[in-house]
């Protein structure tokens, strides 16, 4: 259920993303309006989707298992969570110390019987950092959030 739950929801959100940036200011005479990289972005998203909604019914007609499934696992459950926490600590955290936390969290969760220096520890690092520097060199400011903006 979940492996089709996901990619129609994800379609959905894409479209409604896609009507969404039809809003957004149109500046004549210009091949690139702000709409333009909302747009694209949401007809990769709903193709990808719609992959992973082909490839899971694929997958279900070449396995006539039926096996009991799970609607909701735990380890969904605490994804889910995280993600929700990680949208509060961006509204006060800002991106990067939300980012970084985001992706150490995660790290953990998912390496939790294997330690190693580059997975655990400086790719979560790493990789915030760098989409917070190349973001800042394409003039696009990310959140500050409100407490670190209190502070500084």
């Amino acid at each position: 259920m979940g492996e089709f739950l996901v990619p129609v929801l994800m379609m959905a959100v894409s479209s409604a993303f896609y009507i969404g940036a039809a809003g957004l200011p149109d500046n004549q005479g210009t091949p690139m309006v702000p709409a333009t990289f909302p747009k694209i972005l949401a007809v990769m998203l709903f193709c990808c989707s719609a992959v992973l909604l082909v490839s899971a019914i694929v997958r279900r007609k070449k396995s006539r298992k039926q096996e009991k499934e799970k609607i909701l696992d735990k380890n969904m459950l605490i994804v889910a969570f995280l993600l929700a926490a990680f949208y509060v600590s961006l509204i006060y955290l800002g991106y990067l110390i939300s980012s970084v936390w985001l992706c150490f969290t995660l790290s953990f969760f998912y390496k939790r019987n294997r330690f190693q220096v580059l997975d655990t520890i400086i790719f979560p690092i790493l990789l915030p950092v760098g989409l917070y520097f190349a973001f800042r060199y394409m003039g696009v400011y990310l959140p500050q959030g409100k407490l670190i903006a209190m502070i500084f």
